[in-house]
């Protein structure tokens, strides 16, 4: 399996990696879902490993970035395959640029129970959880939000109700992303204010970037694979993630998200353009819920439309990781 090919790859004395080529974001493969990577070894060592990041096409022109193996047989091929440039100077923590808070405490989460029901009101707001989440949306109606031990279609938050304190109550009302807790991948969305977010969800707002940008890098494969290069002993059985605001504030984004108001405008378009799609799918019949959630995540050969899509978003993300910042058609 690939945990072996690792240890060889790592410890052998005969066989030394040379070069890798990344295409984890291209669909290779239209009907599987792989994220191919070619590696390419020598017989003697080199000084360096010869990496390059392809975006949803084998680009010959692209050049590579020398590495360093680090790390261990588990750790190392990741830290070879980040797209972030860190040590280059490009990369600021998230914390610098928006604010990060928990959804919901303990203990407001059972006192919030109070409060939720499947009734709507002047003063409520559709309640979600984290699994409600979907890269780019919510589930929100279209299957049961299970809440303390029960299950609601469709629920609505009280806004009005005693135990919705007034800071959470305009939390909720504000623009904002919201941030799924243990999945697999960075699950995010854009809200203008019209979501309740409960317990195991992240809350950014306040952000010197657009947030619909900033929502759209996070839900590309180049900002989960940073998270998980970071925080992978976080990773739980079955391979979900512990994401929450302490490892969410630590992660690194490419500065030009900051700088750069072309990049900015091209991820606000692409945030808009898979949320399109994605609503419409989700009102539609050709696909069941788990297919495009799914798809939505990352996975390749279920859907074509979000496949390009996604393919254009980490063709961008990756390149702000660069010097410029790449027009995709």
């Amino acid at each position: 399996g690939s945990k072996g090919m690792r240890e060889f790859i790592y410890n052998s004395p005969i066989c030394h990696l040379e070069i890798i080529e990344d295409l984890s974001s291209a669909p290779v493969f239209k009907d599987a879902s792989v994220y191919p990577v070619i590696l390419i070894t020598a017989a003697e060592k080199p000084k360096s490993v010869s990496v390059r990041v392809h975006g949803k096409k084998f680009d010959k022109a692209s050049r590579y970035e020398k590495k360093k193996i680090v790390g261990d047989a588990d750790s190392f091929m990741p830290k070879l395959l980040s797209s972030q440039t860190v040590h280059s100077g490009r990369g600021i923590p998230l914390s610098d640029v928006c604010s990060l808070l928990g959804a919901a405490t303990v203990s407001e989460a059972y006192e919030f129970k109070k409060a939720v029901s499947e009734k709507t009101s002047k003063t409520s707001q559709k309640f979600i959880v984290s699994g409600n989440v979907l890269n780019f949306g919510t589930s929100w109606g279209l299957e049961s939000t299970q809440y303390i031990k029960q299950g609601y279609m469709g629920p609505y938050l009280d806004l009005a109700n005693k135990v919705i304190s007034a800071k959470r109550k305009a939390q909720y009302e504000s623009e904002k992303i919201v941030i799924a807790n243990m999945t697999t991948v960075l699950k995010a969305f854009y809200d203008t204010g019209a979501f309740a977010a409960g317990k195991s969800t992240t809350i950014i707002s306040n952000s010197k970037i657009p947030l619909k940008a900033l929502a759209a890098y996070l839900n590309s494969t180049v900002a989960t694979n940073a998270y998980k290069e970071k925080f992978n002993s976080l990773k739980m059985n079955g391979g979900a993630l512990r994401i929450g605001p302490p490892q969410l504030k630590e992660l690194e984004i490419p500065s030009e998200l900051l700088e750069n108001k072309l990049l900015q405008n091209q991820l606000v378009g692409l945030y808009d353009s898979i949320a399109e799609e994605s609503k419409r799918l989700l009102r539609g019949t050709e696909f069941e819920l788990k297919q495009i959630r799914k798809s939505l995540e990352g996975t390749q050969g279920i859907i074509d439309t979000i496949d390009v899509l996604r393919a254009d978003l980490n063709a961008v993300c990756t390149s702000a990781w660069g010097t410029s910042v790449k027009k995709v058609a």
